[in-house]
């Protein structure tokens, strides 16, 4: 499956633990996964649930060097369904999340997090 790459900014690969919740829902529990991606714009994540593109979420994010928790709202992008070795596992998705909503203190943190690590791959 191609996808057209639309990304307004650069990501890094990164396992960061995420904690989210779905806003504006009454029966709305707090799951954990992790991140495959992050930049400044948003993130990639894992999850065993799928939600419609447009779904706002509550975000919180916890780099693997870093105990700082980053707070983030956010809207799905896009989803699709996870492959490995080239098999599409039907109950495992990835969603591309768009960061709406930060404080400015943590999207400085984000901002210097990624460039850190772009310029580590130099």
């Amino acid at each position: 499956m191609q996808f057209n790459e639309r990304r307004r900014y650069p990501r890094i690969p990164v396992k960061a633990e995420i904690e989210y919740l779905q806003m504006e829902s009454a029966d709305a529990e707090l799951l954990v996964t992790a991140s495959r991606n992050l930049s400044i714009g948003g993130a990639c994540i894992i999850t065993f649930k799928e939600f419609p593109c447009g779904t706002k979420l509550l975000l919180h994010l916890k780099f693997p060097d870093n105990s700082r928790v980053i707070n983030a709202e956010g809207r799905v992008v896009w989803v699709r369904n996870l492959e490995l070795e080239g098999k599409c596992l039907d109950s495992v998705f990835e969603l591309g999340i768009e960061f709406t909503n930060i404080p400015e203190e943590d999207y400085k943190i984000i901002q210097g997090y990624v460039a850190s690590k772009l310029k580590d791959s130099l």
